[in-house]
């Protein structure tokens, strides 16, 4: 980037004079102008304005000048950039910051700097809030930082203008400088936060998983339970609702509970029988304190529908879960007869002795 104000400034050797005739200074030491600078020369001291049109080999003012420079006196933009440090170490934030300048009077920039940027920096710099505007914010973070050094920065400017001899300086335009570097680092740092987001989402789905396996194990138990208990109930129903359980899960175990069932009614049974017959037979039945008649007839009951029961059993192919109404009463009536009977054991010997 070339300087400004001042394009060139070059040294001028000195005239020597020759004796009767005027010195002179060709013009082809001239610098080369463009359009919109004037020429300044140092002379004596002093800044001199040249007019290259007017000039003439012999002018005194070109003739005797130490130094020229060409200043450029149209309006133009000047762009400089400042480095603000950040929360990110080695990486700061860059901005740019552009001032619309223009020479107003060439003879006392000439007495200046050939660059102002220098100036525009410093300037900047002596403002502490803008230095110290991004010391807690990650240099990725651009669009977090942004709005503090423009609206710092447009403040500071308005209320503090660059005062410059012979030129006009107003703020222009303040943006954040995307660098490479800072790119890099962002995406290098986004990565990282998907990475821990993604770690922290695995740990929360393995931690979740977990929980739901320790929910079905409890769910799991306690359906074990319950189905235990039901299960208990049914094998409390009696040799047929065994069978229909051994019917509905196809479970060989089952089968064997009921053929079990069904061979302790039998000896049940026939127990009964014989107890019966030989209270019978020794003319006891009326001396037992049990209901006789109805102990028989739900006996009679009992016994024939366990016979029927006992034919359809090998020919059906389905059944369904459900205690039988006669099995219920047959079941309850041979358990209490039976319970009756074993309760007074020693009573019903003595009645038979006596006999």
């Amino acid at each position: 980037m070339s300087p400004y104000p001042i394009l060139s400034r070059q040294s001028l050797r000195r005239v020597q004079s020759r004796r009767l005739l005027p010195r002179r200074r060709e013009l082809s030491e001239l610098p080369e102008q463009a359009g919109g600078t004037v020429l300044v020369a140092t002379v004596d001291g002093e800044y001199v304005e040249l007019v290259q049109s007017r000039l003439t080999p012999t002018t005194e003012s070109w003739v005797h000048a130490t130094s020229i420079a060409v200043v450029d006196t149209r309006p133009t933009l000047v762009e400089v950039e400042l480095e603000i440090p950040s929360a990110t170490v080695g990486l700061p934030f860059v901005v740019r910051v552009t001032f619309d300048c223009k020479v107003t009077d060439p003879l006392a920039v000439a007495a200046g700097r050939d660059d102002i940027s220098a100036e525009l920096i410093g300037h900047l710099t002596r403002d502490d809030e803008v230095m110290t505007s991004g010391r807690h914010i990650a240099a990725a973070d651009l669009s977090r930082f942004e709005p503090y050094p423009l609206a710092r920065i447009t403040a500071w400017c308005s209320v503090r203008p660059l005062l410059l001899m012979g030129m006009t300086i107003k703020l222009s335009r303040v943006s954040v400088k995307t660098d490479a570097k800072v790119i890099d680092h962002a995406i290098s740092t986004a990565q990282r936060q998907r990475d821990r987001e993604r770690a922290m989402w695995e740990h929360e789905d393995a931690v979740l998983a977990k929980r739901r396996a320790q929910e079905l194990r409890q769910m799991q138990s306690g359906f074990s339970i319950e189905n235990a208990k039901a299960i208990e109930v049914v094998l409390n129903r009696g040799p047929e609702a065994i069978e229909a359980l051994f019917l509905e899960l196809d479970d060989e175990r089952y089968a064997t509970s009921a053929e079990r069932a069904y061979t302790q009614r039998e000896i049940t049974e026939s127990r009964l029988r014989e107890l019966i017959g030989m209270l019978a037979e020794r003319g006891h039945l009326d001396r037992v304190n049990v209901d006789t008649p109805r102990l028989m007839n739900e006996f009679v009951d009992g016994l024939l529908a366990s016979r029927t029961k006992k034919l359809d059993r090998e020919s059906r192919s389905e059944f369904v879960v459900g205690a039988s109404p006669v099995a219920g009463s047959v079941g309850a009536g041979l358990g209490d007869g039976l319970d009756e009977l074993e309760d007074r054991p020693s009573d019903l010997a003595d009645d038979l002795s006596d006999d």
